[in-house]
């Protein structure tokens, strides 16, 4: 064992590192080490490249804490919330205390986690699209500014339409990367090549990719079956952590067991499936939601299907009856702040105001569905194969 020092703004403690053989968790390398700062987080590293966040569920006797192991915040701003910690190994929040969620939520001054879309434009024409084009993006600086106001909220996804698509989208990355302790890419893939991949291994804690199907079923859904293959695995390639996720319709209910064999190929940690909800392009396709008895049978056939065949990738299903409404909190474009999915509401939505405007703060005291948001994201309401 090495004995050394890790260094900080205004810090310098002992730092232990571990040398080890083989591989620590299912997207760990070969020659990784794994630091540990006592007073701080854990640093994991593979070869030169620093990943920084992840991976430190699993280690016994290491404190989870809001801080990440680059020294950025989470930081001062973080939210202090002692008995919620994430599992980057199962990726989602898991609670350790058995307080009730009223008393959590009691506790909290900003959304656990958010969804922040960078832009509405997209390369894809998916058929359910339930975020279409037509909201411009606010300059850069207002991005920024809006972001700055979410700091030290555990958990921010990068969403678009495409993100990728936005033309600051690395300087908006760098600068989330050091204003949270969870930052997460949701993506079509179809941009990620290798050398974006090697860049966004030292950005993101995992990245959410969407799959519908083998490629005759996806190509009728979403279109770009080779672009959004190859970006898998070029992600897979790069052991960055990865959800994929599919849209539960009636041209790929039959292709499910398919979607979870290709998650678990490629190593993903987890699918999921979510179904249809009246919002975007996807209210002409809407019907009604999808019933518990359909989704209790594909549930069951998953679990035999996930047993059979040996999948180690995670599987949840969202029912949008179980999980209650407006649990997801979207900032869009413009900035302004909504929860969704809001069946009730007109475009499935409920205004809650505008984050280029307001405080973070104020914004969630406004929110009223708090209890819905915390228990989706610890999973008490997700349904779990």
């Amino acid at each position: 064992m090495h004995v050394g020092t890790a260094k900080r703004p205004g810090l310098t403690v002992p730092l232990f590192v571990l040398p080890t053989a083989e591989p620590r968790g299912k997207h760990g390398c070969a020659n990784s080490r794994i630091s540990f700062n006592p007073e701080s987080a854990i640093e994991v590293k593979c070869g030169s490249l620093a990943h920084g966040r992840a991976k430190r569920s699993g280690i016994e006797g290491v404190p989870m804490t809001t801080e990440t192991a680059t020294g950025a915040p989470a930081g001062d701003k973080a939210e202090k919330l002692p008995s919620i910690r994430f599992n980057h190994d199962k990726q989602h929040f898991e609670s350790t205390s058995p307080a009730a969620i009223q008393v959590v939520v009691n506790g909290m001054t900003k959304p656990l986690s958010l969804t922040f879309q960078l832009t509405r434009a997209c390369n894809f024409k998916c058929i359910y699209c339930s975020e279409p084009p037509g909201i411009r993006s606010l300059p850069l600086e207002q991005l920024k500014g809006m972001i700055d106001r979410l700091a030290g909220m555990r958990r921010i996804i990068l969403s678009g339409g495409e993100p990728m698509a936005y033309r600051h989208f690395w300087e908006i990355l760098e600068y989330a990367r050091e204003r949270f302790e969870i930052v997460v890419l949701s993506t079509n893939a179809s941009r990620i090549t290798h050398e974006n991949a090697q860049r966004l291994k030292e950005l993101v804690d995992y990245v959410d990719v969407t799959v519908d199907g083998p490629r005759r079923q996806h190509n009728a859904i979403r279109g770009h079956y080779d672009a959004v293959m190859h970006g898998l695995m070029h992600v897979a390639s790069a052991r960055i952590p990865l959800s994929v996720i599919c849209v539960y319709l009636p041209g790929n209910q039959t292709a499910m067991h398919y979607i979870a064999q290709t998650a678990d190929a490629i190593g993903a940690i987890k699918m999921k499936i979510l179904t249809p909800i009246p919002k975007g392009m996807s209210k002409g396709l809407f019907e009604g939601f999808v019933s518990q008895q359909e989704i209790e049978r594909l549930r069951e056939f998953l679990d035999s299907e996930k047993r059979i065949n040996g999948w180690q990738t995670r599987i949840t299903i969202s029912d949008w009856m179980r999980i209650g409404r407006g649990h997801a909190i979207l900032v869009e474009p413009d900035g302004r702040m909504v929860a969704s999915p809001d069946w009730v509401e007109e475009d499935c939505v409920l205004e809650i105001g505008n984050l280029a405007t307001e405080t973070a703060e104020a914004l969630w005291q406004k929110y009223p569905y708090k209890e819905n948001h915390l228990n989706k994201y610890l999973e008490n309401s997700l349904i779990v194969a």
